[in-house]
């Protein structure tokens, strides 16, 4: 699981402090171990334009999606926390939607409690909600960090498609 999703998505669930408290608030206990530092990212993140490939720990499914030639929309979210739910919802809209369902391939990870390898450093998610678009040329066409809504997601999964596909004979 990506370091950084995992620390911001912490910071969602549990709060980022701002209580008002002095910083001997933030003393550690007597007895507990300094925190250590997080570890290198293991693949580097693409941005938007930038082609997009498999990692070494990306779920198999998600590999085998982006050597074929639907659009790939990735998603990681934390179920119970408003703006995750409400990208959520516009995730299900867009996947009901006919030519949506039969362009794209879906892939929604719930931090925490799903395992989906990389995929959150390999393209740079380091919050939630985050969503990615990756068009039929593997080319990262957008990714999101905060909410986005139905109509956003639909159009840029039909732009998404409207390239050609990465692979020969794919059509």
């Amino acid at each position: 699981m990506g370091a950084a999703l995992v620390v911001a998505a912490a910071l969602v669930v549990a709060g980022c402090g701002g209580g008002g408290g002095s910083s001997a608030d933030a003393t550690p206990v007597a007895g507990t171990a300094p925190v250590a530092a997080a570890a290198p990212v293991a693949v580097a993140s693409v941005s938007p334009g930038s082609p997009v490939t498999a990692g070494p720990k990306t779920p198999k499914d998600v590999a085998a999606t982006l050597k074929g030639n639907k659009v790939v929309v990735i998603a990681f979210l934390v179920k119970g926390t408003a703006d995750d739910d409400d990208v959520a919802a516009a995730l299900k809209t867009v996947q009901g939607d006919r030519l949506s369902r039969n362009s794209a391939k879906f892939f929604i990870y719930n931090v925490g409690s799903d395992k989906f390898g990389d995929l959150a450093d390999l393209l740079g998610a380091n919050g939630t909600p985050s969503v990615a678009v990756i068009g039929r040329d593997r080319i990262l066409t957008n990714m999101w960090s905060g909410l986005v809504d139905a109509p956003i997601l639909r159009q840029s999964i039909l732009d998404a498609a409207d390239t050609a596909a990465a692979h020969p004979g794919a059509s």
